[in-house]
């Protein structure tokens, strides 16, 4: 007999919207402590289904074909009547490559039938030429309706000038309200006054999946993105069944997620089924939806009940049921997180709670002495329950690398990700060393370089962040709120929450009623934007990258912030530090007051600081304390040691072997990593370590800096001339402000020089560049390649090489070296371009040269050698060679990947309104 006793069923919509209620309410008691966590119902994973590391990210954008459903080009004068225009000064004209349209006092729109079911068209490209200012705005309509921005999108613009057209890509596919008919199309091309664009081509395209595709993919884990949230997931189209053998312990649960990439206009079926050994066969969970009404937009949760299956061997089969005509390119159903639980067996373990506060420095907290009160909050926390760390020094002035060193360990110059690359997979980063320790994990981030895409994912179960491509006000209040839901379903399992926030990050905006309050000033019209400049003489100053805060104002567009005006923008992000003190609180407070305070471990950090006109400098990516000091907050389960302060140098990088050694881990399964442990000086003890910090600026071309006690040196690393000098040194202790450079006087800086170029020639990732020219004639010759940038060149022999670089950013290097001469380079962070290499004797007229195209790979040396019959490539080196050009990759395999911003407009969008591209 059939036992339906297990079944839950989730059948329409309407259950759903009844369960959520249910939920809130639920939620809305626990708040009030009517409903709270019992200490010993403890559980703990068992098995998971997804028992790997998904190794793939699964994105139909590179994993699909794409199929153009049509194809519209400007060609002949019948391709210009298909479109209606709307509000031209003059007609669109037919040029060479396609159609031209000027911006006159109105913004100009074009409208061109479509007719076609939204399930046909997955994304809309559009090659255009001249956009600089952007935005470019696109419609669309439902037959008999007008256009509406609710149905529409902008696409930001910021292209190069030029005549080459870039492509706008929109995945229309998870826009709310494409779907039914689409009837028109309309673009508004430019919004720039007397901007002209050139509009090359106009394409719709649908996504199929490739011949065999399925039948491979549906045996292996994925990375999977459902609503800005990515999970590991199990793919698991119609008559792909899902099926594993599972000992189930005596008491038992199921919990998994069940989502859909894609969309259709068929209803599917999930569902859950137990085959036992006897064949009989019981269904768990069924939940028919309706794809159409945009219920599988987000992840669902579930669980079920499997005690009454208890100590049996089951085979757990997860299916999905559609009519036979369902298309899996359009909509492909996923599995997420499937986990067999049962109760806990060892001790209660230590929850983590790790925040980020991007961009905040310590010294704008009054729990750090500042005059206004910031952080209130904050401060009663930590003098009732934490350790405050008063120095603590970051990897890296800016948000990508240095988070990765917060959360594997390691130091930015050891790590690599010091440019637009994602962190490797080979990196082992806390969430997935406490992943293999049976923890639930978490991450909650702001978006911007802190998503999947930079490979933060990793380790993470589930990792929402925040969507928008600009910043917007509940950023920080969607955070707390997403991770208090979270916790409550989590708290009965060790459990590890990452939260991160852009709050504080620039653009700098007023925070009520805390502006006021502070005496906030300026005019609030007033929007703040963050520009990053290049110098004007980029190959005389090191390709030096600066930063300028500037107002936005609409009617004149960008004006340079003066230094009087800096105070205003103080006082705007003061104003956002107290708003996020404000909101923390509310997670802090939770947690204090739950049961869960007596066995939480809590950190409480930042990734950097911010420059507000110190040393003549904006925003950061500079090595000066105002941008390397962060606070760091640590409390204790149950608060242990709270109210302490400790004035020892810390770093960033001691994060995750503090957290390995508080919950008493297995060091020996730990890969090496360069923090160390800060338990002896959290637990009042001394601390013999000597935490040198070192922290990497390499994209902005600044250098490197070794931090001690009472000095701190700085020595610019980058292969272009530096005016200004490459050594800086200051004694901390006399001049914390770091106003006066000591390395022309003092007798320190040669050895400390020769140590960090150690360093680097033993850390730097990239490939290694060796010139030797031990001939009579000097050796010139180029570098030629799009992945090669002025910011990414590094010298290695600064004083001895007669190696000089010359010319641009735009993919060429030149060297010179003088007979006898010779030098070593570093050109870090180079993807998969190939590099094409130009050799010569003595002047540019030499008949001796040689042009060779590189393996991209570089995975044997490349050394052109010349001897007496010419130059010659070889894949060894020899040492004894006397006119050489060597070619050496140092470094990981997986490090040769493209910047993600290459292909997600939305992602260059959001970081552009973060201050970081042009």
């Amino acid at each position: 007999m059939k036992s339906t006793a297990l079944k839950s069923t989730v059948s329409s919509s309407a259950a759903w919207g009844w369960r959520c209620l249910v939920l809130g309410v639920m939620w809305l008691l626990v708040g009030c402590g009517v409903v709270s966590r019992q200490p010993d119902d403890r559980w703990e994973i068992a098995e998971r289904l997804v028992s790997e590391e998904p190794a793939g990210v699964f994105d139909r954008t590179t994993l699909f074909d794409e199929v153009e459903v049509f194809d519209w080009r400007f060609e002949t004068t019948a391709d210009l009547e298909a479109w209606r225009w709307g509000q031209l000064d003059a007609p669109a004209e037919l040029v060479p490559g396609g159609v031209l349209v000027q911006r006159g006092a109105k913004v100009p729109s074009m409208v061109h039938k479509i007719d076609r079911d939204a399930l046909e068209i997955d994304v809309v490209d559009i090659e255009i030429a001249g956009l600089r200012q952007g935005p470019l705005r696109w419609f669309w309509t439902a037959p008999g309706n007008n256009f509406v921005a609710e149905l529409g999108s902008w696409i930001d613009g910021h292209a190069e000038a030029g005549e080459a057209a870039v492509r706008h890509r929109l995945d229309v596919s998870n826009q709310p309200g494409w779907s039914g008919m689409i009837h028109r199309l309309r673009i508004d091309p430019t919004m720039a006054p007397e901007e002209a664009v050139r509009i090359e081509r106009i394409r719709g395209l649908r996504y199929e999946a490739p011949v065999g595709f399925l039948e491979a993919a549906v045996q292996l884990g994925w990375k999977v993105d459902i609503g800005h949230e990515m999970r590991n997931a199990l793919l698991s189209p119609p008559g792909h069944p899902v099926q594993r053998q599972i000992s189930l312990p005596k008491q038992a649960r199921l919990r998994f997620s069940y989502g859909l990439v894609g969309r259709s206009a068929l209803p599917i079926t999930y569902r859950v089924t137990a085959r036992q050994e006897d064949g009989e066969q019981i269904e768990l969970f069924e939940a028919s939806v309706d794809p159409a009404a945009e219920e599988l937009r987000q992840w669902r949760d579930a669980e079920v009940d499997l005690s009454a299956l208890g100590g049996q061997t089951i085979e757990l089969v997860l299916e999905v049921t559609a009519d036979p005509s369902w298309n899996v390119s359009a909509g492909l159903p996923v599995w997420a997180n499937p986990e067999i639980l049962r109760p806990a067996t060892g001790g209660e373990r230590p929850n983590v709670v790790l925040i980020s506060v991007d961009t905040l420095r310590p010294d704008h907290l009054s729990l750090y002495g500042y005059g206004r009160q910031t952080s209130p909050r904050i401060d009663a926390w930590a003098a009732q329950s934490a350790v405050v760390f008063e120095t603590a020094v970051v990897s890296a002035p800016w948000t990508l690398p240095s988070h990765v060193s917060l959360l594997s360990g390691l130091d930015a110059d050891r790590h690599g990700v010091n440019h637009r690359q994602p962190m490797p997979a080979s990196i082992v980063s806390l969430p997935e060393i406490l992943r293999d320790e049976a923890y639930r994990t978490m991450a909650i981030t702001g978006g911007g370089w802190m998503r999947p895409a930079y490979g933060f994912a990793q380790g993470f179960d589930q990792f929402h962040y925040w969507p928008p491509k600009t910043p917007k006000d509940d950023e920080i209040e969607f955070g707390v709120d997403r991770a208090l839901g979270w916790i409550e379903a989590a708290s009965e399992e060790p459990f590890f929450l990452f939260l991160h926030t852009f709050e504080v990050h620039s653009p700098h905006r007023r925070r009520q009623p805390f502006f006021d309050q502070l005496g906030g000033r300026g005019a609030p019209e007033d929007n703040l934007v963050v520009v990053t400049e290049k110098s004007s003489a980029p190959a005389n100053e090191g390709y030096l990258v600066r930063k300028a805060f500037h107002w936005h104002r609409p009617e004149v567009g960008k004006v340079p912030i003066t230094r009087d005006e800096l105070s205003e923008v103080i006082d705007r992000y003061d104003s956002a530090i107290a708003f996020a003190d404000s909101q923390l609180a509310r997670l802090l407070g939770r947690l204090a007051e739950s049961d869960l305070d007596r066995n939480t471990l809590v950190i409480l950090t930042s990734d950097h600081g911010e420059a507000f006109g110190e040393k003549g400098l904006d925003s950061h990516g500079y090595l000066y304390d105002f941008n390397l000091l962060v606070p760091l907050i640590v409390k204790l389960p149950a608060g242990r040691e709270g109210g302490r302060r400790v004035a020892e140098q810390v770093r960033s990088v001691d994060v995750v072997p503090t957290v390995i050694d508080v919950l008493k881990l297995d060091r020996s399964n730990v890969p090496e990593i360069d923090g160390e442990s800060l338990q002896l000086l959290l637990e009042g003890e001394a601390d013999p370590t000597d935490r040198e910090a070192w922290s990497y600026a390499a994209s902005s071309n600044r250098g490197i800096a070794l931090r001690r006690s009472r000095t701190k040196y700085l020595f610019n690393n980058t292969a272009w001339e530096v005016p200004a000098g490459r050594d800086e040194l200051f004694d901390l202790q006399t001049d914390p402000t770091e106003e006066r450079n000591l390395a022309a006087t003092a007798t320190e800086p040669p050895e400390i020089r020769q140590r960090v170029l150690e360093r680097l020639s033993k850390s730097l990732l990239g490939v290694e560049i060796a010139v030797r020219c031990g001939g009579e004639l000097s050796c010139h010759g180029r570098l030629l390649g799009a992945g090669i940038r002025g910011f990414q060149l590094k010298t290695l022999e600064p004083d001895g090489a007669p190696l000089s670089w010359d010319e641009n950013l735009a993919g060429e290097a030149a060297f010179s070296v003088s007979a006898g001469g010779e030098g070593k380079y570093i050109l870090e962070s180079l993807g998969q371009e190939s590099l094409d290499i130009e050799v010569w004797f003595g002047g540019k007229k030499s008949v001796e040269r040689l042009r060779v195209e590189t393996d991209p790979n570089l995975s044997s040396p490349w050394e052109l050698r010349y001897d007496q019959s010419g130059w010659t490539v070889h894949r060894e080196i020899d040492p004894a060679a006397d006119v050489t050009v060597t070619l050496i990759r140092k470094g990981r395999s997986e490090d040769k990947v493209s910047d993600p911003t290459a292909i997600d407009p939305a992602l260059r969008d959001q970081l552009r309104a973060l201050g970081y591209l042009d």
